[in-house]
């Protein structure tokens, strides 16, 4: 299994550190998105040359093209889900990575993940 962790999972991992995060960095079964790398860009982070460094070094997830998003939100009928654009692009890039799960602590967002059956369960 592979993961694509969203900017609330990273954010709180920068702040606090998180043990299951880095269990997962260490497996190497982490990917990552550039919205998400853009999204923790545009925080006040510590060390930001190297954080951001280190994780444009992890494997990028498929990332999907806008007109491929905009029809997964009408297929999967996602308007009115209450996710953002961004969340939209995450969902699609977990769909089109093999074995990928979502792990968000966005109430919404987890939601839809769990729908679509892409939601990373974190009691494994």
């Amino acid at each position: 299994m592979i993961v694509l962790a969203d900017t609330s999972i990273w954010i709180d991992h920068l702040d606090k550190g998180s043990l299951l995060l880095g269990q997962l960095l260490q497996s190497d079964v982490l990917v990552m998105h550039p919205a998400v790398i853009g999204e923790i860009s545009l925080g006040n982070i510590k060390n930001r040359r190297g954080v951001l460094s280190s994780l444009r070094r992890i494997t990028g997830a498929v990332v999907a093209m806008d007109t491929e998003v905009l029809t997964l939100i009408e297929v999967q009928d996602l308007a009115g889900s209450g996710i953002g654009y961004i969340d939209a692009h995450l969902i699609a890039a977990t769909l089109m990575t093999p074995h990928c799960k979502l792990w968000t602590r966005d109430k919404r967002l987890h939601t839809v993940a769990h729908r679509l059956g892409i939601a990373y369960d974190t009691m494994h």
